[in-house]
């Protein structure tokens, strides 16, 4: 890690309970055009952060290396290196989500849910 001022603490969300994801997903699914939206925002988001390009090169070194030998190897390494719940250096090309585009992802989901007339509160 190169600085302190390129660290950004990651605070993993409360689970939703099974009541809100239903009532989430059953909102969301009523527009056809809601999950579409989500999936380009996030996606574009990923990829404009050079996370895809991360990934890819990731994955690449996993499997050339021999650390990795099949798909499921891969897909449990990829995803235990991107949920860390460490501080986060930017500008070392690890696999953690960036903040920015999770802002995005979020932001989107509750235009959507707003959309589907789902009152939505901000988190404190």
């Amino acid at each position: 890690m190169s600085n302190s001022t390129s660290l950004v603490p990651r605070k993993l969300p409360s689970p939703l309970t099974n009541t809100l994801r239903t009532s989430v997903s059953s909102a969301l699914l009523s527009n056809p055009s809601s999950i579409p939206t989500i999936q380009r925002t996030f996606s574009s988001a990923l990829q404009i952060s050079g996370w895809t390009e991360r990934l890819n090169a990731r994955v690449l070194e996993l499997l050339r290396s021999g650390e990795c030998l099949t798909y499921e190897e891969v897909m449990d390494r990829i995803l235990e290196e991107s949920r860390s719940e460490d501080l986060v250096d930017s500008k070392s090309g690890k696999l953690e989500v960036p903040t920015k585009a999770v802002e995005e992802g979020i932001k989107v989901v509750r235009g959507e849910l707003e959309r589907a007339g789902v009152k939505v509160e901000e988190e404190d």
